[in-house]
């Protein structure tokens, strides 16, 4: 028998139970929303009866945001006002990151995800034949409706090409041309590109555009080089997964073409990002090259700009984040180059005013082969060598904070012999030498007016590796750094100053 005591206590936790479940559901329900939306199908043309009516099958993602590299970000954080401030814009690939929910879309175009966790996501839709899209900085907050009143979730079919082209090509916002194979775009053909818009390459695959050549920017808007593998998803995710990489995207002058202006690209799974040869005049700005071998390239070119660019690389011995040969003129300033076997390098009569860039992790910083370039308020760290200067010329090195093995190489082994670089008023820190001039090197280097994290002249000329430090046979085909008088304290006006 229930004695009343019992019984009390019986309804008591039964009760209690009651309460959690429902607080329980109460947390359930406050934490999680639901999102949906259309997305729809554009045929590209101007007559609407062509389009698709029936839009199922589009793959819908929603993606948390990545995690970004921590060392770029300190960079950002530590100079704003240089490089490209890398976001989930920049960074983001849907092939290499694991969705936190797929749906597909039916009939109409509609989907919807139910019970998501609060927060920020990416939604990427894609198609096969129609390329995808990301739209970031979805925030789910609380129940969303239809999404495409904020976002313009419309795909557009591919356009795929390969072979010999002498068609013209205009590539919009939101589109994607997918080159499946070794390409080359005729000298009576062009090319254009707006912000917005996706390139894809096939891995392996290299891209002449002889013809005309034009970009057309919108501020705050990015556009895609990248490698045309595993778009589908064809592959099971995993964070070991190496996407093939398309060889090179290059560039030809031609009377079409007298001048070229990128502007917030994004450069990824490439050897060679982008080269061009033979242009008058080329200005790229803001924009990101993730590459194996190269960034950007430019060869036998005429004022060649680089402002406010990102170059990361897997410093290989092939790595250079910027490489300018035989390109006068112009300038490569405020841009952020990272573990790249060669940051910046200069060769051939290129000329440019080398200002206000950050060098980080490379094995060298910057690099000058023949060039009369103004090297000039910039930062050089964590590199091997700071800066290598040769060949018969007289670049000037002023103003520079340089953090290295060895601050400061003249000469390259028997080529580009005689280099006279006047090297005054830079800070430089080393840990195995301040100057190394190399065998061939013959003519004395001023160097003087420096600050050396020191004041003991023994300890100095310790670290200058010259004409001294050679056997006798040898010393007259090396010429003498003279580093006095040398400054005493900081200089404070050295390293980037914008």
């Amino acid at each position: 028998m229930f004695t009343t005591k019992k019984i009390i206590l019986y309804i008591a936790l039964t009760l209690l139970a009651l309460f959690l479940i429902s607080s329980c559901s109460r947390i359930t329900e406050n934490d999680t929303v639901s999102i949906s939306g259309r997305s729809i199908l554009n045929n590209d043309t101007e007559d609407a009866s062509l389009d698709p009516t029936d839009y199922s099958g589009i793959d819908i993602y929603l993606y948390k945001p990545i995690t970004l590299d921590k060392n770029i970000k300190d960079i950002n954080y530590d100079y704003p006002q240089i490089g490209v401030n890398i976001s989930q814009e920049t960074e983001f690939d849907h092939r290499t990151s694991k969705p936190y929910r797929k749906t597909i879309s039916d009939s109409k175009g509609h989907f919807t995800f139910k019970n998501i966790d609060k927060g920020e996501y990416i939604l990427v839709i894609l198609k096969e034949g129609w390329g995808f899209r990301y739209f970031h900085s979805l925030q789910a907050t609380a129940n969303k409706e239809f999404l495409e009143e904020a976002f313009d979730l419309t795909l557009y079919p591919e356009l795929k090409v390969s072979g010999y082209i002498t068609d013209d090509l205009e590539i919009k916002s939101g589109h994607h041309l997918v080159f499946t194979d070794h390409t080359v775009c005729a000298d009576n053909s062009s090319l254009t590109i707006h912000s917005g818009a996706t390139i894809r390459i096939a891995p392996n695959a290299n891209i002449d555009v002889r013809g005309g050549f034009a970009f057309h920017s919108t501020p705050n808007l990015w556009s895609r080089f990248i490698s045309n593998d595993n778009i589908y998803l064809t592959d099971e995710f995993s964070q070991d997964t190496e996407l093939g990489l398309y060889y090179s995207f290059n560039v030809f002058g031609n009377p079409l073409m007298n001048s070229v202006q990128l502007e917030n690209i994004i450069f990824r799974n490439s050897q060679n990002s982008i080269k061009f040869e033979q242009i008058c005049e080329i200005a790229v700005k803001n924009s990101v090259f993730y590459s194996l071998m190269n960034g950007l390239i430019t060869v036998d070119c005429n004022n060649v700009e680089v402002v406010n660019c990102l170059a990361k690389g897997y410093n290989t011995e092939l790595n250079i984040g910027f490489y300018l040969l035989n390109s006068t003129n112009g300038s490569v300033t405020k841009n952020v180059i990272t573990n790249c076997y060669s940051g910046i390098k200069l060769k051939d009569n290129s000329n440019q005013q080398v200002e206000n860039n950050l060098s980080i992790g490379c094995e060298y910083g910057i690099e000058l082969y023949s060039s009369y370039s103004i090297v000039k308020h910039n930062e050089i760290k964590e590199c091997q060598q700071g800066l290598r200067v040769c060949g018969p010329t007289t670049p000037k090195i002023e103003y520079n904070n340089i953090e290295a093995e060895t601050s400061i190489i003249i000469g390259h082994s028997g080529y580009y012999p005689n280099a006279q670089p006047s090297i005054t008023l830079n800070n430089l820190n080393c840990r195995k030498y301040y100057f190394w001039v190399i065998h061939l090197s013959r003519l004395d280097v001023d160097a003087d007016n420096n600050y050396y994290f020191t004041t003991n002249l023994d300890t100095i000329d310790k670290k200058i590796y010259d004409k001294k430090n050679y056997v006798p046979s040898v010393q007259h085909g090396v010429g003498t750094v003279h580093y006095q008088p040398i400054k005493t304290n900081t200089i404070n006006d050295a390293g980037i100053n914008l």
